[in-house]
């Protein structure tokens, strides 16, 4: 852990024929299980399950990393099962500069037939329809078999014609230029909420895919240094984060005391760039309120400094008010160093 939420309720309804292994991680790692650690561990392993790129993380196993992983799985019959949903949101070049396309456990896979490796991928989010519900599973043929005819006895399959239109979804050339598009724009976006989110006080993983940004809250000031506070209060800015302790997979709840993820969020850059920007603005004004040090983005509209600036005179200066008239011009607000100097400035372009 962390990794997918949903992974709970899928290993919860299986527990009677599982016997769930946990393995920690630290932020050295970036909270990932590195290869070296793999290979220790699948010694002991019937299988091994995560997300590739990791929702909550963004972060990527890929090269060499995730040869070794393969490597393993055959060297130890170790299953290996990549959730890799998010195979297509990734902001790396690779190493001759060009776009480096998707990532996938198959591309390490030297014999299909016998290779422990099983991949998991779907149209809900690298190929953007959650409505068709349909995904597919790539592994040795006896294991696809066993699959099938579990998939058939519980709910019969996906639709035919959600087959047929994902075929032309998935012609080569149209992905391509899809999954392309997809990285520019998310690129964009990431970088955004990136750079606001680390001047307002927060400490985040580089996220190098997925579209999630998953951050610290130990330097902020109460209740907002753990998961469920800053929950808590940023719904009243009807902002939502997701709770880092629900990352936390924990299978019939065997693991007690507090979550090692108690103190991060994820938060999201799915939706687009005007409504990511609205949240970080709210964002901004939550820590102002409970008195978190944070600076505006170089360059702020006036209309998003004016709303700000209540909150910082009532936390940093003295209550009075001033009248100010409405405007809509947006206006540069310089950079600075502190919070004084960040009254003043804001005043300065405002009267």
């Amino acid at each position: 852990t962390p990794d997918y939420a949903g992974y709970q309720e899928l290993f919860d309804s299986a527990h009677r024929d599982l016997d769930p292994v946990h393995i920690s991680t630290t932020e050295d790692s970036a909270f990932a299980v590195t290869p070296g650690r793999f290979a220790e561990v699948a010694q002991d392993l019937d299988s091994f399950m995560c997300s590739n790129p990791c929702n909550p993380t963004g972060h990527l196993i890929e090269g060499e990393e995730l040869s070794s992983y393969c490597h393993t799985a055959r060297s130890t019959d170790c299953l290996l099962v990549m959730d890799e949903f998010y195979s297509h949101f990734i902001y790396k070049d690779s190493i001759d500069g060009s776009d480096c396309g998707g990532v996938s456990a198959a591309q390490h896979v030297v014999d299909p037939n016998s290779d422990p490796v099983l991949v998991i991928d779907g149209m809900t989010k690298s190929f953007r329809y959650p409505g068709w519900r349909l995904a597919w599973a790539v592994g040795p043929p006896e294991l696809i078999k066993a699959i099938g005819c579990a998939g058939s006895a519980l709910d019969g399959g996906p639709s035919t014609v959600s087959q047929c239109m994902a075929l032309k979804a998935l012609e080569v050339d149209y992905m391509q230029s899809e999954t392309r598009a997809l990285r520019d724009t998310f690129t964009q976006k990431r970088d955004m909420m990136y750079s606001r989110l680390t001047r307002m006080g927060f400490r985040c993983l580089p996220c190098d895919a997925t579209f999630y940004m998953w951050c610290c809250l130990e330097s902020l000031p109460e209740p907002l240094n753990t998961c469920m506070g800053f929950f808590t209060a940023a719904l009243d800015k009807k902002i939502i984060v997701g709770p880092g302790k629900f990352f936390d997979i924990n299978p019939g709840g065997r693991r007690t005391g507090l979550s090692a993820f108690d103190g991060w969020i994820r938060l999201s850059f799915g939706p687009c760039m005007d409504n990511i920007s609205a949240g970080l603005d709210r964002m901004e004004e939550l820590l102002r309120s409970h008195g978190a040090l944070c600076k505006l983005p170089v360059s702020t509209p006036k209309a998003v400094a004016k709303r700000l600036l209540h909150n910082i005179r009532e936390t940093y200066t003295s209550d009075t008010e001033a009248d100010v008239e409405p405007d809509t011009e947006e206006e540069t607000i310089n950079d600075w160093n502190s919070d004084e100097d960040c009254c003043s400035e804001i005043e300065a372009n405002l009267y």
